[in-house]
């Protein structure tokens, strides 16, 4: 074992031995009531029900006096000094062997022997009961009390041999309980490391999703594009922290265009998320090149094909020219974005399979000229599949319903609307799946 691990195995014992105190002390002040109060219940027993003489009163109060000794370090500011709240404990518990030691050489020459012996063994299940770590304190309390009054009753009690060995019973069960004090301590311990490592291992993962939330988040705009004639909004929500769908919007040297791209990877997660960046980083390469929409789709299509672990991708590229307002377009499998004008919904329909699954892939492409007033909606399929209680799809439906509602709000507010709708119609806030939106608005003249 290396220094580190030396090092690693250190804390974990410590932390071991804190929070198993840090148990203790929190039961321990109703286990030293039940102590003292049983204490107390046997000294009548024993002084007016077994008659036994005044010196068993020395014994049974050994216990009472242990216990509130140490029912006073638990509940007053002693309780932090770790060092004397485990020697009071150990103390209690020595002193309910040393009692029993003590009644059994008493009633040795009466009756009540076998009685008190039964008793002895029935203590020495409740000290170990109460044990805190392993064999070892154990190992001293029930040896050191249990060989004294093994040589009390051979050399001075003048027991006959067979009474003796009775006293056999309470030492052979002291021997199991040991060493089921150590397994049950091992086994603890073993529970506690695995729970310690799940700990540090979910930490890990914790910090590890939260870099790639990070840099998921890095992927997208940084804020909306500026275009002639043209007002735009966008929007991304995850189903949980880190998913799939991606946009960008590729900005070109000549003013007055604008690339707009919107893609939705099947799955969600880091493996979804991983394979949006492998498409944002082939995505940048074409920044700054005006290329046909089709022309970047089979480009993608060829770079993406063989490399997406079993996820589909589909993607949807359009090039908005704000001279002429034409958008030139071009789809992979992707869900057709919606043009909303005078209050009609027309989708922009285009061929296209989805991406990354035949490398030699044709891709369509086709051209819409827009006019002032139109208003476009690109988005993915986790806005359309959003489900009621009861199972129903929000559906393209629901998405016309709602823009038609929204009709004279600006770009941002009918986004902030439709995920309004789409939760209300959920019944809760989340999302079933990952939801990207965009909204174009082509401003009057």
């Amino acid at each position: 074992m290396n220094t580190k691990e030396k090092t690693r195995n250190q804390e974990i014992l410590s932390a071991y031995r804190d929070a198993t105190i840090e148990t203790y002390l929190r039961y321990g002040p109703a286990a030293c009531l039940i102590l003292i109060a049983g204490a107390l219940y046997f000294v009548y027993e024993d002084l007016w029900v077994n008659g036994l003489p005044a010196a068993a009163l020395v014994f049974r109060l050994m216990p009472v006096l242990s216990g509130f000794l140490f029912l006073a370090a638990l509940i007053t500011a002693l309780r932090r000094s770790r060092s004397l709240v485990l020697s009071l404990y150990y103390l209690s518990q020595f002193s309910i062997m040393a009692m029993m030691a003590g009644l059994v050489c008493i009633t040795a020459p009466t009756p009540l022997y076998e009685t008190y012996v039964m008793g002895t063994t029935v203590c020495i299940f409740v000290v170990y009961l109460c044990n805190l770590f392993g064999m070892k304190a154990l190992v001293l309390i029930y040896g050191t009390t249990l060989s004294a009054t093994v040589l009390y009753l051979s050399l001075w009690s003048a027991l006959p041999a067979g009474k003796i060995i009775i006293f056999s019973n309470p030492v052979a069960t002291a021997l199991v309980c040991c060493m089921l004090a150590q397994v049950q301590n091992n086994s603890r311990l073993r529970e506690f490391r695995a729970g310690k490592t799940i700990e540090t291992q979910g930490a890990l993962l914790a910090n590890e999703l939260a870099i790639a939330r990070t840099v998921h988040r890095n992927l997208l705009p940084r804020g909306n594009p500026s275009v002639r004639g043209a007002q735009i909004a966008a929007l991304y929500a995850p189903m949980i922290e880190i998913g799939g769908d991606f946009y960008d919007f590729l900005e070109y040297r000549e003013e007055g265009k604008l690339g707009i791209f919107i893609c939705d990877v099947s799955g969600h997660g880091v493996s979804a998320a991983l394979i949006a960046s492998m498409v944002k980083a082939h995505l940048t390469t074409l920044k700054n090149l005006e290329l046909s929409p089709c022309f970047i789709m089979e480009y993608l299509n060829r770079r993406l094909t063989g490399q997406t672990s079993g996820h589909f991708v589909t993607a949807f590229y359009g090039l908005y020219d704000a001279a002429s307002r034409v958008l030139t377009y071009s789809r992979g499998g992707h869900n057709y974005p919606l043009l909303v004008r005078g209050g009609s919904f027309t989708e922009l329909r285009v061929g296209g399979g989805l991406l990354g699954r035949i490398p030699d892939m044709k891709f369509a492409e086709a051209e819409m000229r827009l006019a002032p007033g139109d208003r476009l909606l690109f988005y993915t399929d986790g806005l359309i599949e959003a489900r009621s209680p009861g199972g129903a799809f929000f559906g393209e439906a629901g998405l016309m319903r709602c823009t038609s509602m929204c009709g004279n709000q600006r770009a941002e507010d009918l986004i902030g609307g439709l995920c309004r709708a789409v939760t209300e119609f959920q019944g809760k806030d989340t999302f079933e799946d990952d939801v990207c939106v965009i909204c174009m608005d082509i401003m009057p003249a």
